[in-house]
């Protein structure tokens, strides 16, 4: 069993982890003078100690190994467009500003062209089937 994880387990005063380790009364005496070593050093309960510890480690190797990366031009104008884009009193009005120029390009600029389009390939249409029916009606 590795030392940390059992010390860890006597701070805790785990019992099954203590009959395990079947230590002497006076190592106990010692280990718990220890303890309360700690915990008057730390000002905090042998609970919060350890994790504040534990922590402690994490963060330190957190900063060892962990490299932030900086951050990019396109990140920072990504977050700029979105902090107005879903703000608390300019997202309705972007909304809204979005859809009125969406709907003034569908029945200006593009929907005209589109419609026209449409308009095309439905005479298109219309025309091959009239073709097929005119011929079928003079085989008649």
């Amino acid at each position: 069993m590795p030392v940390r994880s059992a010390v860890t387990k006597m701070v805790e005063n785990d019992r099954l982890m203590k009959e395990k380790l079947s230590i002497s009364s006076e190592k106990a005496d010692i280990f718990e003078h220890l303890v309360s070593v700690l915990e008057t050093e730390t000002g905090l309960d042998r609970e919060a100690a350890l994790a504040n510890m534990r922590f402690s480690f994490i963060e330190a190797l957190c900063a060892k190994t962990v490299d932030r990366p900086h951050e990019s031009r396109e990140h920072k104008r990504s977050m700029s467009i979105d902090r107005i884009l879903t703000g608390k009193y300019t997202a309705i009005p972007c909304f809204i500003g979005i859809m009125a120029l969406v709907f003034v390009m569908m029945f200006s600029f593009i929907g005209a062209a589109l419609s026209d389009l449409m308009d095309m390939g439905i005479d298109t249409v219309f025309a091959a089937v009239w073709k097929v029916y005119s011929a079928c009606c003079q085989r008649l």
